[in-house]
């Protein structure tokens, strides 16, 4: 070893020689580290050109400008060396190698950028070409840049439309309230219309029911207007016969004015007249009292007749006599009944008379004369006012009564009791012919009494009565043994007639005061008709003018018939097509309800839904600094426990190795004999020639190099496991490249740059081993250098953990020393052999 410095200290050249390849390493790694320590923080000096081709879009109304907004921000940030040029500059530069990439901002660009929320949305495309074949890295970085730009225009365009669309979701939600509620105004009101419909479905129901009542009603007035127009022509007619016979009318109506005033005036007369006849009821009074004396005398007659065959004789004279009085009372009858219709009912009396008088005749009763007499007597009765009042049935059956009086048996005795009751009878007839004369008197002073009738009567009364008063005078001595006849018969028919002579009495009495009032009634209607037909008389006018003026109508009506029949006939067909309209509007109605019901629950379902989607949505915060968050959802915190600032960092464990194994080689070459220029002889020299030395330099270049890196900006984590690392390396190289130079001096130093060269590709020095070929995958494990970079990546960046490192260096060193010194003794030995 002494001598080998001793040689190197007296030839300069030698020990410069020793301190320049001892600088290689340091120099390499300054150098090449130097050249890309940090050249991606150098990227805003990388040329690339920018052309602008964008135009203006619109979106929401507002200009959007992707292009300028873009080149603006290139202006401002200054990732990149932008150039703004126009095509055919930036494709010269680029030839030229001026720039490194072209970016174009097309045409569309902005018009795409406004097209993301229509219906057909279109990407945005940024074209940008790089130059590969002037620098490759400056085209990656370029592509780095390039997706860098790409992720900012997104970010931007993002940012953009998630402010927009948060600005419509603020919109949203306040319309989803306001949806919410008057969703629930909808449902509400859909229930209560549901509830209407429901009502007018039912009105609808009963409208279709009526409607076809209408229908067929509308058929019955068609039917009944059809015969109504012919009714109308009928009543035209008949009013046409109604106005000729309203003229007839009219002119009678004149007569009738005329004779309602003679009839007014004549009146008056028969007023008095009607007086009159009430004043006469005293003479009435005088009939009913003597036929009550009438019947009291023949019931005292009955007591003490008896009468003999001559009397019977006489009777039967009596009884014709008799006959002739109710002749002539009859004819009184027939001229008196005008006033006499209020009398009481007589005919029953006197016929009871009659029949009593043909009693005594049919007996035989000896005082015929005296009966006959008794029966002028009656036949004078009947010949009173009174009895002529009688109807003629009823004077009929007074006439039979009387003569079946005449039939009585004929006694033959008579006494004196007998005469003087026939005595008394006969001063009874004589009363009552004396009230027959007042009766004449009395009634001949009315319009209606007939004094010829009344006459007759008097004169056959005073023709009957003195025969009759002879007769009775005959009849005083044969009374007697009539007794039965006039107890049997006689007697009642006088109580009959005597009873209804005094209710003739009281009749006639109230019959005369009540014709008195209804002769006044009379009398003033009498005048009302007269002035009624007067005011009749003066409207004849007004009617005549009406009845045209109906007439007229009728006919106007009767020529409209036709429009009315026709109208009717469209109505009934409107009214049959209402029918069909209405049928369907009510199933209508019912599906209407049915829906209303779907709508109303559907509304409520929706209320809840806007009312949940509402909540949801507010929820979700939308103010700018969430659209910044939303376009850039991610940020990516990066965090390295190791000290790896800059590339030169990264690649300085790599390129130290690299330059530790280009040492190694470079010594052996350069100082491939001795410094002393004699050749080893034993093995110690060789030791003392090759490792001692070789192993000088390697430790030597190892410290400058660790010194050296530190100079370009180098620091370690771990600096003294750096440096001692870097040695371990260093002699690990060294002894390697030697012992194959020991091996073979040629062969060797060539096997010592292959070995370079494979541990340059399988170290993992510049890329991943993961990424390089398989082959240098597979002999990463069996190189030197895959331990040195791996260790010192350790050491300067990360936990300093290199004891697997370590110790395959070592391994390393001490197998390629012992292999060196095998191959150094053999050598030495065969040197010594021959």
């Amino acid at each position: 070893m002494l001598t080998e410095l001793k040689a190197v200290l007296k030839k300069p050249m030698l020990w410069i020689t020793m301190v320049g390849v001892a600088l290689v390493p340091a120099l390499y790694n300054i150098i090449f580290l130097s050249s890309m320590w940090d050249p991606y923080g150098k990227v805003s000096d990388l040329p690339v050109a920018v052309v602008n081709k964008d135009k203006t879009a619109t979106y929401e109304g507002k200009k959007m400008t992707i292009g300028k907004d873009m080149t603006d921000n290139m202006v401002r940030n200054k990732s990149l060396d932008y150039h703004f040029v126009d095509s055919e500059k930036a494709q010269k530069g680029l030839e030229k190698g001026d720039y490194y990439m072209i970016i174009t901002l097309p045409e569309d660009l902005s018009q795409n950028a406004a097209s993301v929320l229509t219906d057909e949305p279109k990407k945005l495309t940024i074209p940008y070409q790089t130059s590969k074949g002037h620098s490759f890295v400056a085209s990656k970085m370029s592509e780095t840049a390039a997706k860098t730009l790409k992720e900012s225009v997104s970010k931007n365009i993002t940012s953009s439309y998630t402010k927009s669309l948060f600005k419509s979701m603020s919109t949203l939600k306040t319309g989803l309230g306001s949806a919410a509620n008057a969703s629930q105004k909808i449902a509400t009101g859909s229930k209560q219309l549901e509830n209407g419909s429901q009502v007018m479905t039912d009105n609808l129901n009963l409208l279709s029911n009526s409607s076809q009542t209408f229908a067929q009603g509308t058929n019955t007035l068609y039917s009944g207007l059809t015969a109504y127009t012919g009714g109308v022509g009928q009543l035209s007619a008949g009013l046409n016969n109604l106005n000729n016979g309203l003229t007839a009318y009219t002119n009678g109506v004149g007569q009738l004015a005329n004779g309602s005033s003679q009839l007014s005036n004549q009146s008056q007369k028969l007023l008095g007249g009607v007086a009159q006849l009430a004043n006469g009821s005293t003479s009435i009074q005088q009939l009913v009292n003597a036929s009550s004396q009438l019947n009291q005398g023949l019931i005292k007659l009955s007591t003490a007749t008896g009468l003999s065959e001559e009397q019977v004789q006489q009777f039967s004279s009596l009884i014709n006599q008799l006959g002739t009085l109710n002749q002539s009372i009859q004819n009184y009858s027939d001229n008196g009944t005008a006033t006499t219709a209020n009398s009481p009912d007589l005919s029953t009396y006197l016929s009871a008379i009659t029949t009593a008088a043909q009693a005594i005749v049919n007996s035989g009763n000896t005082s015929q004369q005296t009966t006959t007499n008794q029966s002028n007597a009656l036949a004078a009765v009947q010949a009173t006012g009174a009895y002529q009042r009688l109807s003629a049935e009823d004077q009929s059956e007074i006439a039979a009564a009387l003569a079946n009086t005449g039939s009585s048996t004929t006694t033959t005795g008579a006494d004196a009791n007998a005469v003087s009751q026939a005595q008394a009878i006969l001063n009874n007839v004589q009363s009552i012919q004396s009230a027959l004369s007042t009766v004449q008197t009395t009634t001949a002073n009315t319009p209606t009494s007939p004094s010829a009738s009344l006459t007759q009567i008097k004169n056959t009364a005073n023709s009957v009565l003195p025969s009759a008063a002879t007769s009775l005078t005959t009849l005083s001595s044969g009374l007697t043994q009539a007794k039965t006849a006039l107890d049997s018969q006689v007697v009642p028919v006088s109580t009959v007639l005597a009873n209804g002579t005094a209710q003739l009495g009281s009749t006639f009495s109230t019959g005369a005061n009540s014709l008195m009032t209804g002769v006044g009634q009379y009398t003033n209607a009498v005048d009302i008709l007269n002035a009624g037909a007067n005011t009749l008389a003066a409207k004849n006018n007004q009617i005549t003018d009406g009845t045209s003026q109906l007439v007229n109508g009728a006919n106007q009506l009767n020529s409209n018939s036709g429009q009315l029949t026709k109208g009717t006939a469209q109505l009934a067909n409107g009214a049959n097509q209402i029918e069909t309209g209405a049928g369907k509007l009510a199933a209508g109605g019912e599906s209407l309800t049915a829906g209303l019901t779907t709508l109303s629950s559907g509304s409520g379902e929706l209320s809840k839904a806007l009312s949940t989607a509402k909540n949801k949505l507010s929820l979700v915060a939308v103010d700018n600094d969430n659209a910044k968050a939303l376009s850039s959802p991610v940020t990516i915190k990066h965090t390295d426990k190791d000290n790896v600032k800059t590339n030169g960092v990264g690649m300085a464990p790599y390129m130290m190795s690299a330059a530790l194994m280009v040492m190694a080689i470079s010594t052996n070459t350069i100082f491939r004999a001795a410094l002393s220029g004699k050749q080893a002889k034993t093995l110690r020299e060789w030791i003392d020639q090759k490792l001692a030395v070789n192993g000088l330099i390697a430790v030597t270049g190892a410290i400058i190099l660790y010194f050296g890196v530190h100079i370009i900006g180098l620091s370690a984590n771990f600096e003294l496991k750096t440096l001692g690392l870097i040695i371990l390396t260093s002699i690990t190289f060294m002894v390697l490249v030697t012992t194959l130079v020991t091996w073979h001096d040629k062969f060797g130093s060539f096997a010592a740059l292959i070995l370079l060269l494979l541990q340059l590709g399988s170290s993992a020095g510049t890329y991943p081993l993961a990424v390089t070929d398989k082959f240098f995958q597979v002999v990463n494990p069996y190189l030197p250098m895959s331990y040195s970079v791996s260790g010192l990546r350790e050491t300067i960046s990360m936990a300093g953990t290199i004891g697997n490192q370590l110790l395959a260096l070592s391994l390393f060193f001490l197998t390629f020393a012992a292999l060196g010194l095998l191959i150094a003794r053999r050598r030495i030995r065969s040197v010594k052999v021959a």
